[in-house]
């Protein structure tokens, strides 16, 4: 499956306002994200796929600081990894 904002799988929003759709392609703009942003003031407000990336973003730069040291020994490799990716430990930091 494609990445989430890239040209393949666009993220998709719908606002109220065009103030609103502004500040979110200003905000996918500045992380090279693909965004479709609808502006129906009479229904409802659909920002999860936002979301989603913004998750996902964290969760690669969390994995991208964290390291074993000698007061952060590295867990167990079936134990779930400290990254906070929702992987096993030898599926995912381990293999650095």
């Amino acid at each position: 499956m494609a990445k989430l904002g890239s040209k393949d799988r666009p993220i998709r929003v719908r606002v109220h306002t065009m103030d609103r759709a502004r500040e979110i392609l200003q905000l996918c703009d500045g992380r090279g994200w693909i965004v479709i942003a609808g502006i129906e003031p009479d229904e409802t407000v659909n920002e999860e796929e936002l979301e989603e990336a913004l998750r996902q973003e964290d969760a690669v730069q969390t994995r991208d600081r964290w390291c074993p040291s000698p007061d952060h020994p590295a867990p167990p490799p079936t134990s779930p990894c400290p990254c906070g990716s929702g992987r096993r430990y030898r599926k995912c930091c381990m293999r650095r």
